[in-house]
């Protein structure tokens, strides 16, 4: 660290029981995706539920790139 997130990949769900809540993930890169396997629940007291996502990791390179030059050029 110093660690700088660019923002939430996955935005939790909600409902009327309350904002949901993502956590515990894992992650994998194969092939040219990022994978992540991570919980997630719509609200307080709804049960949990395993779920996954990728994404391209070309894509997050010039997304990386981008809010680095933007944010914290390095010249």
């Amino acid at each position: 660290g110093p660690y700088s997130p660019l923002g939430v990949p996955i935005e939790p769900r909600s409902n009327s029981n309350g904002g949901g809540e993502n956590g515990h993930p894992e992650t994998i890169i194969k092939n040219g995706q990022l994978w992540v396997i991570y919980q997630e629940r719509t609200g307080n007291g709804q049960p949990w539920h395993l779920r996954v996502t990728s994404y391209n990791t070309k894509v997050l390179a010039k997304a990386v790139s981008s809010w680095l030059n933007r944010e914290h050029p390095l010249n």
